[in-house]
């Protein structure tokens, strides 16, 4: 199959094409329904306790000496898991092991 070409606009091209357009009419922009999942107000991360919520609430700094960075970097190689992802697994062992909500 032969690809054709296309030849770039010519600036008088795109000229006409912008004078064309209404910029009052906002009808196309607001009119038009969306696909897919309906759009909702953002969520405030201080406030949204779902498990999948997006991770803005806080961060940590957390101190490590060698060894235990060597070792959480081992067990982050052997398991193909990121450090930080480890570490949120751990935690879900503790609240199953405790029966923390």
């Amino acid at each position: 199959m032969v690809r054709k070409i296309r030849e770039k606009p010519k600036p008088a091209d795109i000229e006409t094409f912008i004078s064309g357009a209404d910029p009052k009419d906002e009808s196309v922009i607001h009119d038009t329904p969306k696909r897919g999942r309906k759009r909702t107000e953002p969520r405030n991360p201080l406030t949204d306790d779902r498990p999948n919520a997006p991770r803005k609430y806080t961060t940590l700094t957390i101190p490590f000496n060698k060894h235990e960075f060597e070792q959480l970097e081992l067990a982050s190689e052997k398991t193909g898991e990121a450090k930080f992802a480890l570490i949120r697994e751990g935690l879900q062992l503790i609240y199953e092991k405790y029966g923390i909500k």
